[in-house]
């Protein structure tokens, strides 16, 4: 018999009993790389992708809202739950009506890529009233003044045969309407006239959030004593939109323009000419409290030209143009509070620059040859992200 058999089984379980016993062997696996975080991820937004306009929200996903075109229109109700945007391409526009918390929407009116759009939204967020008109030339064409209930989503004509353009839902729930030649404060329901002003020589008419005051540009001939002539004279007024004498803000030698309110109503942002034999500007503010103006950023020798200012959504910030001798220009805001303005680092608002608020926290949204980037502000700098896309709107 052979004797080594036997030891070469025992050595063998040995082994194999030593091999058990002993630590096991790390196997390392590759992990795929995070996929990138888009800073559009936490956002609801419009942008234009694939040759069409589009909704993306958290609730519903992605929804075409027609041919891709850019915004002449964006109204957020009170309580931000809705958004009436406004769309025109080469071949049509459509005005849409979108819940921001939903991601729901409701074709409003469509019709040519001519057609001009006003709208405004009762102080509850409720309904909201839009204009529509055709040009002739310099005068309103055909259109029409609808509502609609952006609770149940109910909506119908104002009745108004004239006006085409709605300017404010006033304090008593009357509207403030227009045609080319006049502008009537009206009811509600039926268009039933309660006053007329005549606007022929009102120009850039804007009023205030709270349907309260209303501002313009009146352009008249005025008499010249010394010159002995009558001579065109731009000059901004203010008055109640109820009805009231106009007072005087500013006048034509400052060629007041660009005017802006705040979201409370309380004041109102302009730009004015400097008396200083250049073509510079500087950014005002009138308060109506006061009933006086003041500079945003006093003007001293050597600073650019300043213009087109506008506030933040609760106020915090005014985003405004500065405007160098050469043409070229940044975007700057200026924060409540802080003595300085800081500049927006941006190739995008370098050029002409869309602006659109997503919030005061999060900041804006700037847009520029089909480029958007999305700008944060706070902190001792304002950063600037590109987006890689084409956005029209966006909120939280």
């Amino acid at each position: 018999m052979n004797r080594l058999f036997p030891y070469l089984i025992v050595s063998g379980m040995l082994f194999l009993g030593a091999c058990a016993t002993s630590e096991p062997v790390a196997v390392v696996e590759d992990t795929p790389d995070a996929a990138p975080v888009s800073p559009l991820d936490g956002l609801n937004y419009v942008s234009v992708q694939n040759g069409s306009v589009a909704l993306t929200h958290s609730d519903s996903g992605t929804t075409s809202m027609g041919e891709s075109g850019s915004t002449v229109l964006s109204v957020v109700s009170s309580d931000r739950s809705h958004l009436a945007m406004a769309t025109k391409s080469a071949s049509g526009s459509v005005l849409t009506l979108i819940g921001t918390t939903n991601g729901s929407t409701q074709t409003l009116h469509e019709g040519g890529p001519d057609l001009v759009f006003s709208g405004v939204w009762t102080a509850d967020g409720s309904r909201f009233y839009f204009g529509f008109y055709a040009p002739e030339g310099n005068r309103m064409g055909a259109g029409d003044i609808r509502w609609v209930n952006a609770v149940t989503g109910a909506s119908g004509r104002v009745g108004c045969s004239a006006s085409k353009a709605v300017l404010a839902v006033l304090r008593d729930g009357s509207l403030l309407v227009r045609n080319t030649d006049n502008m009537y404060q009206v009811s509600a329901d039926g268009c039933d006239t309660l006053r007329t002003v005549d606007a022929r020589k009102m120009y850039h008419v804007t009023v205030s959030p709270d349907g309260s005051h209303l501002a313009y540009v009146l352009r008249d001939l005025v008499y010249n004593r010394d010159s002995r002539q009558y001579e065109p004279d731009s000059t901004l007024y203010m008055e109640l939109t109820t009805g009231s004498d106009p007072v005087k803000v500013v006048g034509d030698k400052y060629a007041p323009r660009n005017m802006s309110w705040s979201p409370d109503g309380s004041e109102i942002l302009f730009d004015v000419g400097l008396q200083d034999d250049t073509d510079r500007r500087a950014v005002s503010v009138y308060t109506l409290a006061s009933a006086r103006s003041s500079y945003l950023i006093a003007p001293t020798d050597g600073v650019a030209s300043l213009s087109h200012a506008s506030f933040s959504p609760n106020g915090r910030h005014v985003v405004y143009r500065s405007t160098e001798s050469d043409g070229t220009h940044d975007w700057m805001v200026k924060t409540t509070g802080s003595q300085f303005s800081q500049v927006i680092n941006s190739e995008a608002v370098r050029q002409s620059g869309q602006l659109s608020w997503v919030d005061d926290d999060t900041g804006l949204i700037l847009t520029d040859g089909g480029e958007s980037e999305l700008v944060h502000f706070g902190g001792a700098n304002v950063t600037s992200v590109p987006l890689g896309a084409t956005i029209l709107a966006a909120w939280r």
